[in-house]
């Protein structure tokens, strides 16, 4: 009788997270087993609130958030809670904030990327297991940068260029270094003056050494991201960590934070 009532104990299986339950691919009656790679899969559950999202990062910005982490211009994410934003492929700047929780530890030899995760809340399901996303993390406290719309960039072989007018008139082009999209405008880490006048309208119509008529015009934004000018690390209450849920019957159990690979 003891006996029976122990087996009947592992019968009672608890997911170790709470979310959405996948179809059941093993219906009651059938033999299953356990405690091996070979062990049955009765269902999946993905974690929903929060969520997270898997990224990689290329070896050149791995290279460069560890130079910025040995100068102290910004902490590690392996060591502090930097925040992330998220965006979906229809919506617009990033709305979804939330914060990172992972970086691997070493870059794969065969992509030369390495494996990072930040976690969202999802109160509004909006996010969901599976989805491509776009994200954002922080790579430099705030500067001042020359910024372009990109229809103002053109391509000359295998650089970026701009066209610029002059002091006589005439046009001349400039090579330009990109840097990222900030509210619809490209940032132009080099190349060009605050004062230079940039041809951003018509480029068709102008080429080197011609002289055209131009209108000054003022760049303004299109939209605005939703990403701040500014960041520091999360304090530990705005950490964002999920539940283990052990049964419907029994309730929550204490949160803690996402486990890490």
């Amino acid at each position: 009788m003891n006996t029976a009532e122990i087996d009947l104990g592992y019968t009672k299986i608890r997911s170790p997270i709470a979310g959405r339950v996948g179809r059941r691919l093993v219906t009651p009656g059938n033999l299953v087993s356990g405690g091996t790679s070979l062990s049955t899969l009765l269902t999946t559950v993905v974690s929903l609130d929060p969520i997270h999202c898997y990224f990689e990062a290329d070896e050149a910005a791995f290279l460069k958030y560890t130079r910025l982490t040995n100068s102290g211009q910004r902490p590690s994410s392996r060591e502090s809670k930097n925040p992330a934003f998220l965006a979906l492929a229809d919506e617009q700047g990033f709305p979804h904030s939330g914060h990172m929780d992972f970086v691997d530890n070493r870059l794969s030899s065969s992509t030369a990327t390495i494996g990072g995760r930040a976690i969202f809340a999802n109160t509004s399901n909006d996010l969901a297991a599976g989805l491509f996303a776009k994200v954002r993390i922080p790579g430099s406290q705030t500067y001042e940068a020359i910024m372009l719309p990109d229809e103002a960039i053109s391509t000359d072989q295998t650089s970026r260029i701009v066209l610029t007018i002059l002091s006589d008139g005439s046009v001349a082009p400039k090579r330009v270094e990109l840097g990222p999209m900030i509210d619809g405008l490209r940032v132009i880490r080099s190349g060009i003056k605050a004062d230079d006048s940039i041809i951003v309208k018509g480029l068709q119509m102008a080429f080197p050494g011609s002289k055209p008529t131009v209108t000054e015009t003022t760049i303004e934004p299109p939209f605005e991201d939703g990403l701040p000018h500014s960041f520091e690390p999360l304090p530990p209450e705005k950490w964002i960590s999920y539940s283990s849920v052990t049964d419907a019957s029994e309730g929550k159990s204490p949160s803690r934070n996402g486990d890490s690979k």
